[in-house]
């Protein structure tokens, strides 16, 4: 399990330079908000902006994973720099939990884009962009042990008693069955990595959409759980 944390940082403003690039174009969210990005062929990373970005918007939702343009615009030489720090957790050698913490920082030039040269379709994937590795290490630095501890595994049996798949993060809440246990209830977050079955009596199990799970249900989930969060890996449906 990786926790992770964003930062951006911008640099002073320094005139800019004009510049012909060749690249994918992508949306990218962050928050609220969509950014244009342009990965170039030479591993550079670019925020377009300019009176073409509807243009090369619409591009990168139709193309999302072919497309391949060559465009020429005005560079700033100045550039935001965004970082992200991950916390995995990792065996030792002495076979204990440890936390390894990594920072990725790439540097994002402001490209007004003043024409399209050219729009072709290319599967070819484009390089991973230029790291800054000064960066990274002073984030890591900055950052010092990481205050979070590894995942619990553990098991709960109950009913769920809420659903809620409205917005991005889905979760059930599942009310233990265990009268004795000081765990009550305890809210799951449903994952790409999360395991959904069904089986009723002595029949065989049988996969199920976590979309079908709903209140009433009774379950049995296998979870990861740290500091942060409580992740459901496996359900089995039992009732209902």
């Amino acid at each position: 399990m990786a926790i992770g944390h964003s930062c951006t940082a911008q640099s002073d403003p320094l005139p800019s330079s004009s510049v012909t690039v060749t690249g994918r174009v992508s949306l990218e969210k962050k928050g609220k908000n969509t950014r244009l990005i342009l990965s170039a062929t030479d591993a550079a990373a670019y925020l377009i902006t300019g009176e073409l970005t509807g243009t090369l918007e619409k591009i990168a939702r139709e193309q999302a994973k072919d497309n391949l343009v060559t465009v020429t615009g005005n560079k700033s030489r100045s550039a935001s720099l965004r970082c992200t720090r991950t916390n995995r957790f990792e065996d030792n050698e002495n076979g204990s939990k440890g936390v390894v913490t990594e920072a990725v920082c790439v540097k994002y030039h402001d490209l007004d884009v003043r024409q399209i040269v050219s729009v072709a379709r290319s599967g070819e994937p484009m390089p991973a962009p230029k790291r800054d590795a000064a960066a990274e290490a002073a984030m890591i630095a900055r950052s010092g042990p990481p205050k979070v501890s590894p995942p619990d595994i553990g098991e709960i049996y109950g009913t769920i008693t809420e659903r809620n798949f409205k917005g991005s993060v889905k979760t059930i809440q599942v009310r233990n069955r265990d009268d004795q246990s000081p765990l009550r209830t305890m809210t799951l977050l449903i994952t790409a990595d999360t395991q959904t079955v069904k089986r009723l009596g002595e029949d065989k199990p049988f996969g199920i959409a976590p979309e079908t799970l709903k209140p009433g249900q009774q379950v049995t989930v296998i979870y990861s759980r740290n500091d942060v969060r409580a992740n459901a890996l496996f359900i089995t449906v039992t009732g209902k």
